[in-house]
């Protein structure tokens, strides 16, 4: 059994001392995801409409934006694209959902943020049976073009922060990178674009607004969508199935 006990001197009341039983993989791990954090943290004092949080996507999340990939495919090999990864909290899901012969194509705009990934799958073991078999590209969303369709595009970009002329272009790439068929999945924060509204001036929330519209008319008719309620904030993973 692996546990954390914290004794409490109970004159001062103040922590004396900690028992830490822990293998030292689990050690290590805990490291990288700090370093993850800050990594994360940094790249969003400067460029949070492009990052959009304070944090990485917690593993529920991640989880749940793979759902298509690990439940909605047949027994042929697949690619994968991934917007926006960031410092690699779904990557590192994808890539554990990924069979032999699959392709993921990273697809990550701030040059740091593509470099932090790349060192993570140089050195992390999630990444182990598929290293080989993934590319980090440093460029824009709405321009990557690709040899070949993909099968799953999954787009950590936060929309919602985006002007709606992007937002719009970024779908329309999804479209495009799946060649007219496939799985696209989003996010978005639950509630937040609704509070947010609620002290904008008026041209914010005719932006919110228009990426809304955006959204529903891509995904109308053909999404489905899971509230993850463990993540910070609360989220919403949406697949739309793209034919």
């Amino acid at each position: 059994m692996n546990w954390i006990v914290c004794r409490v001197n109970r004159t001062r009341g103040a922590i004396s001392g900690w028992l830490l039983r822990a293998p030292r993989s689990r050690a290590i791990l805990a490291a990288v995801r700090l370093k993850e954090r800050l990594a994360f943290w940094r790249q969003s004092q400067h460029q949070f409409e492009s990052t959009g949080a304070i944090q990485p996507s917690s593993r529920f999340l991640a989880r749940a934006m793979t759902e298509p990939l690990r439940l909605e495919r047949g027994a042929d090999p697949v690619r994968v694209v991934e917007m926006g990864p960031g410092t690699g909290a779904v990557t590192r899901v994808i890539a554990t959902a990924l069979r032999s012969h699959d392709h993921l194509d990273c697809v990550e705009i701030n040059p740091e943020f593509a470099r932090y990934l790349r060192e993570l799958i140089d050195r992390e073991t999630a990444f182990d049976g598929a290293r080989e078999r993934i590319d980090v590209h440093v460029g824009d969303a709405r321009e990557i073009r690709l040899a070949g369709h993909a099968d799953f595009v999954i787009c950590s970009v936060p929309l919602n922060n985006l002007p709606v002329e992007a937002a719009s272009a970024i779908l329309a790439s999804g479209v495009e990178l799946l060649g007219g068929h496939g799985w696209f999945t989003y996010f978005e924060y639950v509630g937040l674009p609704r509070l947010r509204k609620v002290t904008a001036p008026t041209t914010e929330r005719d932006r919110l607004d228009g990426v809304r519209a955006a959204k529903a008319a891509f995904a109308a008719g053909r999404a489905r969508s899971r509230i993850v309620w463990r993540n910070l904030p609360p989220a919403r993973a949406v697949h739309v199935l793209v034919d």
